[in-house]
C-alpha cells in the first residue's frame, strides 16, 4: 500500500478546515488535525482542491514556518505555489493546532 493521500481519500475534505480564505496571515486556513503528518497533508489537500494537480496544474515554489504573530502566539505555514500559467498564490495557514504535534 503506498502512502495516504488525504485528498484521494477525502475528496471534499470540507472538515479540517476552517477560518478564512488563506491569502494572508490575517485570513489564514485553520486546520484541525492532531498530528503534524495529517496537517502537511490536509494543508496539500487543500492546495489541490483549489488549484488542481501538484506537479502538473501547479508545483510547489516554497513552504516556511512563519513566527507567530501578536500575543496570540499562533503558528502559521506559507505554501507558495506556481500555477501552469506562472502565476504564484499564496496560501496561509494557521497550524496551531497541530504544530509540534508528531
Amino acid at each position: 500500500m503506498g502512502p495516504f493521500n488525504f485528498f484521494q481519500s477525502n475528496p471534499k475534505a470540507a472538515g479540517p478546515y476552517s477560518g478564512g480564505t488563506g491569502k494572508s496571515m490575517e485570513d489564514a486556513i485553520k486546520i484541525s488535525a492532531t498530528s503534524s503528518v495529517s496537517g502537511i497533508q490536509a494543508e496539500y489537500a487543500y492546495v489541490e482542491m483549489q488549484c488542481g494537480r501538484r506537479d502538473f496544474d501547479w508545483t510547489l515554489e516554497l513552504q516556511t514556518l512563519l513566527e507567530p504573530e501578536g500575543p496570540d502566539g499562533k503558528h502559521y505555514d506559507l505554501l507558495r505555489v506556481k500555477l501552469k500559467d506562472g502565476t504564484l498564490r499564496d496560501f496561509y495557514f494557521d497550524i496551531s493546532s497541530f504544530f509540534g504535534a508528531y
